[in-house]
């Protein structure tokens, strides 16, 4: 595993590959407006991650922090699309018949193997020092994204997902969902993958020293 560290550089710059396919992309085909959406403000994200280790500034604290709320961000982009949202996004079955339906494969880099690939970099690859007490910090996207939308949507009569669709489901139904349920299980889902981040970079230090 060792033998890996030295090929970081190439595995962090086949995530700003994948990062620019998924923003640019995103841009071309659906304009700004698509970053009114979870997924792609996470592989935004994302992008910039890889962009600031391209420039070579992943021993700065703001670093640390924007990859930590990345790892949050993605993972439950990941979660959320496989769990609630793969019968309303794609083709019908949910299945990916060609890699040239752009429709497809815009959800296969941006819902799947731009998460797992960034879970399985952060782990390997970055150590962000963080506490397990800092969990908070993985809260700051989802929240500010739930208010956010909460805020704005009645205003612009759009809801970027089904379950925050005020008009579909009452103002009561949307917060119940969003404050009692999903935020809650988020909050859970962040302690866990902080708590096992913690963790796993007190051994990640300990092997890389006796390297």
């Amino acid at each position: 595993m060792k033998n890996l560290y030295k090929y970081k550089n190439i595995f962090a710059l086949i995530g700003l590959i994948f990062g620019s396919i998924a923003v640019v992309n995103t841009i071309a085909y659906q304009g700004v407006q698509a970053f009114r959406y979870f997924t792609n403000q996470s592989n935004l994200l994302f992008l910039i991650v890889f962009i600031l280790l391209y420039f070579k500034l992943e021993e700065r604290i703001s670093f640390k922090i924007i990859s930590f709320i990345t790892l949050i961000s993605m993972s439950i982009t990941g979660v959320v699309f496989h769990l609630l949202l793969t019968d309303s996004v794609g083709s019908t079955d949910g299945l990916i018949r060609s890699i040239y339906d752009l429709n497809n494969w815009q959800n296969l880099v941006t819902h799947t193997i731009n998460p797992l690939y960034f879970l399985i970099f952060y782990t390997i690859f970055i150590i962000d020092d963080l506490k397990i007490k800092d969990f908070w910090i993985g809260i700051i996207h989802p929240l500010a994204y739930f208010i956010l939308i909460l805020a704005l949507s009645p205003l612009t009569n759009f809801y970027p997902y089904p379950f925050l669709d005020v008009s579909l489901n009452g103002l009561a139904g949307v917060l119940k969902m969003t404050l009692l349920v999903m935020l809650p299980l988020i909050v859970v889902f962040i302690l866990v993958l902080t708590t096992a981040n913690y963790y796993l970079n007190k051994k990640l230090i300990v092997y890389i020293k006796e390297d």
